[in-house]
Parts: structure tokens; sequence; C-alpha cells
């Protein structure tokens, strides 16, 4: 049971680094489709005078969204590293 509860952990991590990659590509691309909208609907001027900031900020929020993911993965891997088991 601890070897396939390791496992599990392992490939969880190893996954992680592909998760973050995935999240900031989607952020970019999202940030590219949909910020312009919004940001020249907003102050119609934004939008065409920096048309690199949206794929950047929508980047960046792939990447915080990411990290508190992986975040949130690692607290509880090290949860389950420090439990005891009650059974063994």
């Amino acid at each position: 049971m601890a070897a396939i509860r390791r496992f599990i952990i392992l490939a969880a991590q190893v996954l992680a680094l592909p998760f973050i990659l995935l999240c900031v590509f989607t952020g970019g691309l999202l940030g590219q489709r949909f910020a312009p909208a919004i940001i020249s609907a907003e102050t119609g001027v934004l939008g065409s005078a920096t048309p690199n900031l949206p794929p950047y900020l929508g980047a960046l929020g792939g990447l915080l969204t990411s990290l508190l993911g992986v975040a949130m993965l690692y607290v509880l891997v090290e949860i389950a590293r420090n439990t005891k088991n009650p059974f063994e």
C-alpha cells in the first residue's frame, strides 16, 4: 500500500510542471483572445496602444492560478509524508 501511495505522489509531482506550462500557455491564449475586447470596451486606449500586454497578463494569470493549485498539491504531499499510518 505504501508503494502505491509513493507512486501516486511521485506521479502528481512529475505532472505538476506540465500543468504549470499548460496553464501559462492557455492563459496567454485567453488573454490574447478576450483581454483586448474587455480593455477596449472600458478605456478604448490600452488594447490598441499595447498589443502585447493582454497575452502577458493572461499568461501571468495562468501562472498564478497554476502555482496556487500546485502549492495545494505540495501541501497535501507534505501532510501525507508526515502522517503516521496507524495500520502499519
